[in-house]
């Protein structure tokens, strides 16, 4: 019986391997295809040139051209950069993403042994398939978060701090993946363990380190995003009618609101975000009213509560129009909250993946 579980859940780790590759390479290749364009070209439409440029930064130790680019956090860049030297920046970030993003949905089946929602998780949503296949960070992001749950789940909490901090450097949110591992570790010892914070402070002195040495500004992303990069005059000029702070963020809610009110925005998009923000907070709502829930029950629901809070509260513009991609930073735990309302059918999943696919190549091709 043993064996034969074991051969299962080998031939599901092939099977979730094998269709998150499919869907990604089919994505690439029909993209390229059909728009006649080079994988450079084809980059150019993401973060991918930023990316970049700061993994080739790192090893130059010469800033960017473009102050632009110093935005983006430097977790993804330092994974790409020695592979970049050695195959090309733009094809280690292009086909290390995919790899990355094939293995999430292994991660996910690694902590709750749920074949379906691992499934849906290597092709939904559109916008995750669309991003994870465009040289982007959110692939090394959510396997680095999904390995820390699965090291903390199998009682090696150190270890699992170790992994959500190398996730912190990637993007600074995966604090919320690392806090739920503390909260978690706290009540089971009754006591902080200030060894937890060890891998959290060397990563935090890495990015301080780095920074300083390449802008001569420690919090050099931070800096970049106090202010509202990367939008039209006319858009900001709108924007700027509604109350709240300037910068990146801004009053709860307010932006994926009120941004269609203010600025002309298709209607298609409007009930896509929208769409995605009712998911969430469907999945938050459902994570809450369960009354009796496991550990890694509360530390998935403190992730997607935590990540909830944050991406609504993103400010002008982007916080609407990104909207979709920064669900993708907890997608994991919002797909747990929800896994028994999830359908459970090969061919349902199937059916959900096709669409998916379909509507990420259409936002390639359009």
């Amino acid at each position: 019986m043993l064996r034969s579980g074991r051969v299962a859940a080998r031939r599901t780790v092939i099977e979730l391997i094998a269709v998150g590759l499919a869907a990604r390479v089919c994505l690439i290749a029909g993209t390229l295809l059909g728009k006649g364009i080079s994988v450079q070209h084809y980059l150019l439409s993401s973060d991918a040139p930023s990316y970049v440029a700061v993994a080739r930064a790192l090893l130059t130790g010469v800033r960017p051209e473009s102050a632009w680019h110093e935005r983006v956090f430097l977790g993804w860049p330092m994974l790409i950069a020695l592979p970049g030297a050695l195959i090309g920046h733009e094809a280690a970030a292009l086909w290390l993403a995919v790899l990355l993003a094939a293995l999430v949905p292994v991660s996910s089946f690694a902590l709750p042994d749920d074949r379906p929602v691992s499934l849906l998780l290597a092709v939904l949503t559109p916008t995750w398939l669309m991003h994870s296949s465009l040289g982007m960070g959110e692939p090394a992001f959510l396997a680095l978060q999904l390995l820390a749950l699965l090291a903390w789940s199998r009682g090696r909490p150190l270890q699992g701090s170790a992994w959500a901090s190398a996730a912190m450097v990637v993007r600074p949110t995966a604090f919320f993946v690392w806090l739920a591992i503390a909260l978690a570790d706290l009540r089971a010892h009754r006591r902080p363990r200030l060894t937890l914070l060890v891998a959290p402070a060397a990563a935090t002195g890495l990015v301080l380190l780095c920074n300083a040495a390449l802008y001569s500004d420690p919090a050099r992303q931070l800096h970049a995003y106090s202010g509202i990069p990367n939008i039209k005059a006319e858009h900001l000029a709108a924007l700027q009618q509604l109350p709240g702070p300037d910068g990146h963020h801004g009053l709860p809610l307010l932006h994926v609101l009120a941004t269609p009110f203010v600025i002309e925005v298709a209607t298609w998009k409007v009930a896509f975000i929208w769409a995605h923000l009712a998911a969430v907070i469907a999945a938050c709502a459902i994570g809450i009213r369960r009354r009796e829930r496991s550990e890694l029950e509360r530390a998935m629901l403190l992730w997607a509560l935590c990540s909830t809070a944050f991406i609504v509260s993103t400010g002008p513009y982007w916080g609407f129009h990104t909207f979709d991609r920064y669900v993708v930073w907890a997608l994991p735990a919002y797909a747990y909250l929800v896994r028994d309302r999830l359908p459970r059918s090969t061919w349902m999943i199937a059916a959900l993946g096709a669409v998916s696919f379909a509507l990420a190549l259409w936002s390639r091709l359009r």
